[in-house]
């Protein structure tokens, strides 16, 4: 899925001007002049552990009722920029050719169903340097890197394997794991928005 990482230094990307940069470090508790953002960066990762598994925890155990829900695009304030002003951002981290178009709107309506609460429960949540990943791009529910076997298993389908062992998806299997999947980056959002401990 693409890169949905929450940010230290802030969830929608780096303050433009010192101005902001100033208002910014007021909102975190920090000394305007930026003496503490050192200090603040250790307190950070100190606490990432921490941090992605109450995510994760999150992730299993919220709950979420399937249904319609309406919600900020988290990508509006991006739309001109790059990697979205094409409208779309890459599905996967293995070079393939498939994408996630992106709302050019400022509120996203997405469908949650039964199917993605599902794989919400499976998803992996890690960090990576100082962010946290809310899906891992290699293993996104499970340990395979080839992750179609994993939301099989989740989504609590049969595998067919050939005479040497390996998985078999139909084409029509495939297309819609990667449906599914392509879909996970809304209902990711839909859920931190609206799902209740």
């Amino acid at each position: 899925m693409g890169s949905h990482r929450i940010r230290r230094n802030s969830a929608f990307g780096k303050p433009a001007d010192e101005q902001a940069l100033g208002t910014y470090r007021a909102l975190v508790g920090l000394s305007a002049d930026g003496s503490g953002d050192s200090q603040f960066s250790e307190e950070w990762q100190a606490a990432l552990p921490s941090l992605v598994d109450k995510l994760a925890r999150f992730f299993a155990n919220a709950h979420l009722e399937p249904g319609t829900y309406t919600f900020p695009n988290p990508y509006y304030s991006l739309i001109k920029a790059d990697p979205f002003k094409a409208g779309s951002i890459p599905m996967n981290s293995d070079g393939d050719r498939l994408v996630i178009t992106i709302p050019q709107t400022e509120t996203v309506t997405f469908t949650v169903t039964p199917d993605h609460l599902k794989l919400l429960r499976q998803m992996n949540t890690r960090s990576h340097g100082a962010d946290i990943v809310v899906m891992d791009s290699k293993r996104p529910y499970g340990d395979m890197t080839y992750f179609l076997i994993d939301m099989a298993a989740a989504l609590g389908r049969p595998i067919m394997y050939d005479g040497e062992g390996r998985p078999e998806f139909s084409v029509h299997e495939m297309e819609d794991y990667q449906r599914l999947h392509g879909q996970m980056l809304w209902a990711a959002a839909a859920f931190l928005r609206y799902a209740k401990l």
